[in-house]
């Protein structure tokens, strides 16, 4: 079918589907494969990356890639890992997460099973728990984490 016949029959949503999909598909491909995952706690829900190449330091804000690996499927998490794009502020002590995929294995394998953009407020952090560690964790001056400043 000429490339022409595929154009008039396409819907006004399409495109914007497609790039949807597209830019979806790269955020799947590039984050796990390249990674370089260090666990930062665990608790009995289960273990907590995050890739300090990965981490992007604005004054005291600090993006960072997580990766949270669940220990079992449960009614609440119907998934075994989710990819987090998260923002710490280092100095207020807060957090707020930017965007999600949960995915049916761990790591951020298997099946993509849902994608969150998130408009967050931010939120504080309850001591010792998961956030607060990865708080800790990317908020130290670490000048071998190879973090871009």
């Amino acid at each position: 079918m000429p490339m022409t016949d595929l154009k008039s029959r396409s819907a006004p949503g399409d495109a914007l589907l497609l790039r949807f999909a597209l830019a979806s598909m790269l955020f799947i491909m590039g984050i796990p494969c390249h990674a370089q995952w260090v666990k930062v706690t665990e608790n009995n829900i289960g273990n907590f990356f995050v890739d300090p190449s990965a981490v992007v330091i604005r004054g005291p804000i600090r993006e960072v890639t997580e990766i949270h690996n669940l220990n079992q499927v449960t009614r609440m998490f119907k998934y075994l890992s989710v990819v987090i794009q998260a923002e710490y502020d280092c100095d207020k002590k807060r957090y707020r997460n930017r965007h999600r995929q949960e995915f049916s294995d761990h790591m951020g394998k298997g099946t993509l099973m849902a994608t969150i953009d998130m408009q967050e407020d931010w939120s504080d952090i309850y001591p010792y728990s998961p956030v607060d560690m990865t708080m800790k964790f990317v908020c130290a001056e670490r000048s071998d984490s190879g973090a871009t400043k």
